[in-house]
């Protein structure tokens, strides 16, 4: 029965019309909801990153005691990296193919210093498989989440466009 409402819920005209009105303003929150976003994203990779190395059984107990604050310098590099390669950091509904050029390089690049940096800092209780594999994993949670976003809007604005004519 609760799937049945949010069916109709999404299937109802009027939520997808103020769907696509709340899509449209790009208020002065949106660039700080979007970084946030991102650093949810980039720290969601490191955990699942490490969950796709280590396994279910090993994922929390085969990580050092430190791990917490490696990934809070990974996520910081990873939004400075993004900053720097001039990915948008709000109005995503504008997504298109040369982002994800960008997120990736950003995604490379902050990885590649994050490897360096942890590796120098001798912090070898940091599986090196989650060093070489998180910037694919955070390349792809980036892009899958704009990709949805702009799937959602472009829903929206549809819906809303044709409620208008009719």
């Amino acid at each position: 029965r609760p799937l049945q409402k949010v069916k109709t819920v999404i299937e109802h005209q009027a939520f997808w019309t103020r769907l696509s009105v709340l899509l449209e303003r790009a208020g002065p929150g949106t660039k700080a909801l979007a970084i946030a976003v991102d650093a949810a994203v980039v720290l969601l990779c490191w955990h699942l990153t490490y969950l796709f190395r280590l396994g279910v059984e090993r994922w929390q107990p085969g990580r050092p005691w430190y791990d917490d604050w490696v990934s809070l310098g990974v996520v910081v590099a990873y939004l400075i990296a993004l900053q720097l390669f001039g990915v948008r950091q709000a109005l995503w509904r504008f997504f298109a193919f040369d982002d994800v050029r960008r997120i990736f390089q950003a995604c490379l690049a902050a990885g590649l210093f994050s490897a360096v940096w942890i590796l120098m800092a001798q912090l070898v209780g940091v599986a090196r498989a989650v060093l070489l594999l998180h910037p694919v994993f955070a390349a792809l949670g980036l892009v899958l989440v704009r990709m949805m976003l702009r799937m959602v809007w472009e829903q929206a604005h549809s819906v809303a466009a044709s409620s208008q004519t009719q």
